[in-house]
């Protein structure tokens, strides 16, 4: 799997920042010249259209802030969500769970689809080996990587199979179709559902 250093972030982000900003100012040249090709009274600008442009560190700050207060807020959702009182039906069943890579590295929420789980009755939920690592799905490397993603879905359902879980959760599209392919190239004849689905089911 590809690893990526903050400052390769960073650098890409700045990258894909100077890319963006050099297309509007010459979108905006552009404009301007066809403007004073039809209407030469049209004044030229004093100061330059780049100084007038954010800064990309400041972009970045701004971008960096975004996204903790977003992830704030998806973790306080998770929290409440956890919280919830509403009455759930019991399900007899065993369920395991796989972490979504950018759900429990890249924000860190790894006990609250745990705790919905364990908050439906009789559902039995064992927790499988490695449930923390790349089930191979991995956005596009499945299809970029082909050989390896498979590679890593064998792995994840022999960890899976350790459990002798009925239904597999996780909740990430990706993981869901991943895993999905795995329980039919194994012939394992388990469900795999997104956590939601589960509380679903509680719920009717």
């Amino acid at each position: 799997m590809p690893s990526y250093s903050p400052q390769d972030v960073q650098d890409e982000l700045l990258k894909v920042i100077r890319t963006s900003q050099e297309t509007v100012v010459e979108a905006v040249k552009t404009w301007v010249d066809t403007v004073k090709a039809v209407t030469p009274k049209v004044p030229t600008p004093q100061v330059p259209l780049a100084e007038k442009l954010p800064k990309p560190q400041d972009i970045v700050t701004s971008a960096y802030d975004f996204a903790e207060k977003l992830l704030s807020s998806q973790r306080q959702f998770a929290e409440d969500l956890v919280k919830a009182t509403a009455p759930l039906r019991p399900l007899p069943v065993r369920v395991t769970y796989q972490d979504s890579c950018h759900l429990v590295h890249g924000q860190k929420i790894r006990e609250a689809p745990r705790q919905l789980l364990r908050s439906i009755p009789e559902l039995d939920f064992v927790e499988m080996p490695l449930a923390d690592q790349c089930c191979g799905s991995a956005g596009v490397y499945n299809v970029t990587e082909t050989e390896t993603s498979l590679e890593l879905l064998d792995r994840k359902m022999d960890s899976v199979q350790q459990t002798k879980a009925q239904i597999i959760a996780t909740a990430n599209p990706g993981c869901i179709l991943q895993l999905r392919a795995g329980a039919a190239i194994h012939r394992t004849n388990q469900e795999v559902l997104h956590v939601v689905e589960l509380l679903d089911r509680a719920l009717a």
